[in-house]
C-alpha cells in the first residue's frame, strides 16, 4: 500500500480525555496519510487502514467488531481513533511494514536477502499472535531453512546462513519458545540447544 509519509518528530498529542497530554512519536516508517486508525505501541503511533488489518487478521477483525468503551470513543490522534497495543513499537513496526507498506524481508527484487534471526523471531511471534497466516507461513518457511531437522543440513552452515544470520546467542534462545508456540517447526529443540552448548561461531554477513 502506498501513500506512506514520514511522521513528525517527538511532539505532544492530545487525547480526547480532558487534561490528558501525552507525548508520542508518529512512526517515521508507517504513517499512512489516509489511514483511519492509529495503533499506539508504547509512545510510538502507527497510522494504518482498519480494513487492511481486519481483512488479513481474524484477531483484528474481532477487535474492530467489539463495541468501544465510552472513554475509548473520545480518544483520538489527529482525528483517528486509537488502539493501544501491549507489544513493543519495534515488533509492531516490523509487522506493519509488511502489511501496510509492502516490505519484503526475504527478497530485494529477485535477490535473496539474509534476514537477522532476531527480526525473524519478532515477526513470527507477532503474526502468530494476530493470526496473519500468510505472513506466518512465509516467516516459518525461512526459519526452517536456517534450522533444518536433519543433522547433515544443520552442519552445512554456509547453506543455512544464506537465509538467516544470528548476531547473538540470545537470538537462538528466543527461537525455542516458538517451537511450542507455533507447533509447526520441523527443527527439533535439541538442535537449537546443541548450538548454544557448543558455542558455535555466529555468522554475521559482511
Amino acid at each position: 500500500m502506498s501513500n506512506v509519509v514520514a511522521g513528525s518528530s517527538l511532539k505532544p498529542a492530545r487525547t480526547g480525555k480532558p487534561g490528558a497530554l501525552t507525548e508520542v512519536h508518529n512512526s517515521n516508517t508507517v504513517w499512512l496519510s489516509n489511514g483511519n486508525i492509529v495503533v499506539l505501541a508504547g509512545n510510538v503511533a502507527f497510522r494504518v487502514h482498519k480494513s487492511t488489518l481486519a481483512l488479513r487478521s481474524s484477531v483484528f477483525q474481532v477487535i474492530f467488531s467489539l463495541p468501544a468503551a465510552p472513554d475509548a470513543l473520545a480518544e483520538d490522534i489527529e482525528g483517528c481513533p486509537v488502539l493501544h497495543a501491549s507489544d513493543s513499537s519495534d515488533d509492531i513496526g516490523r509487522l506493519f511494514k509488511i502489511l501496510c507498506c509492502g516490505k519484503n524481508y526475504y527478497y530485494r527484487q529477485d535477490e535473496l536477502v539474509v534476514v537477522e534471526l532476531g527480526v525473524l523471531v519478532s515477526l513470527i511471534r507477532m503474526v502468530h499472535k494476530y493470526d496473519f497466516k500468510d505472513v506466518l507461513d512465509d516467516a516459518l518457511s525461512r526459519l526452517k531453512k536456517y534450522l533444518p531437522k536433519s543433522i547433515s543440513a544443520w552442519q552445512d552452515t554456509a547453506a543455512r546462513t544464506r537465509y538467516v544470520f544470528s548476531s547473538s546467542i540470545r537470538d537462538v534462545m528466543d527461537v525455542i519458545p516458538l517451537v511450542r508456540l507455533t507447533n509447526t517447526l520441523s527443527c527439533p529443540t535439541s538442535l537449537i540447544l546443541m548450538r548454544v552448548e557448543c558455542r558455535e561461531p555466529l555468522y554475521t554477513p559482511h
